[in-house]
């Protein structure tokens, strides 16, 4: 018996391009847009969906302008703020870090009530996804 071709709905249309830069009123920020609208994982097509919160995470380090606990204390704001139905991790791009700053984001993400539960909190994980950012993954 073969399998039913997939379907898609169409909720919404917006251009991706625009002459004077993205609406921020009807649009996710271009780097989000460029980066999460549709994810291959392995043979599967994914669309990541408008109501999900995109966080990407390319190395787990403080820097000079932003520690990772300020970056966990800005993503627990925007959950309580904006109260996603999901939120989806890049880490494809990670190739670690330091592991002894993970704490703050773990807590961000379990404490949020609405996100930590079965089918709203997703990963994605890449051939560059190492170190600090696996630990993120085993957490």
């Amino acid at each position: 018996m073969a399998e039913p071709a997939p379907t898609a709905r169409v909720v919404a249309r917006h251009s991706l391009r625009y002459r004077r830069g993205a609406d921020p009123a009807i649009d996710r920020p271009a780097f989000v847009r460029a980066a999460s609208a549709l994810v291959w994982s392995g043979d599967d097509l994914i669309v990541i969906q408008d109501d999900a919160l995109f966080v990407q995470v390319n190395r787990i380090q403080d820097t000079d302008s932003l520690r990772l606990v300020e970056f966990a204390d800005r993503v627990a704001r925007r959950l309580e703020r904006d109260r996603p139905g999901r939120v989806v991790i890049d880490l494809r791009a990670n190739t670690g870090g330091d592991g002894q700053l993970l704490p703050p984001l773990v807590r961000a993400l379990i404490a949020d009530r609405g996100i930590n539960r079965h089918g709203r909190l997703f990963v994605l994980t890449g051939r560059r996804t190492f170190s600090a950012a696996q630990m993120l993954v085993n957490q």
